[in-house]
């Protein structure tokens, strides 16, 4: 994706491996993307939104059938990043606006 090209390291040495497919284009019902944490990651638990995070051996994976496949990659990397940073001892904080109805 465009979207990242910087972000990309061809360097095999790199710290910490994530890889992002895309499956298909379905668009889902819902935006739910059912997380599982546990000691060392996360795993994500929907068949169209299908990964893990572990953290121990710095390795990511997500597989998504997708019809939004920015906003689905953006979410894996931000919970990506949460992550990281709370082992490190950091906090990851999301600006939303929030509108009353």
């Amino acid at each position: 994706m465009k979207r990242y090209a910087a972000f990309l390291l061809t360097d095999s040495a790199a710290p910490f491996v994530a890889h992002i497919e895309r499956t298909g284009h379905t668009l889902r019902a819902t935006d739910d993307r059912p997380l599982v944490f546990y000691a060392d990651g996360a795993h994500f638990t929907d068949p169209a939104y299908a990964g893990h995070i572990d953290l121990a051996r710095q390795r990511a994976a997500l597989t998504l059938d997708s019809a939004t496949p920015v906003e689905d990659a953006d979410y894996f990397i931000r919970t990506l990043y949460a992550l990281r940073l709370f082992e490190a001892g950091g906090l990851l904080v999301s600006r939303r606006r929030f509108s009353a109805t």
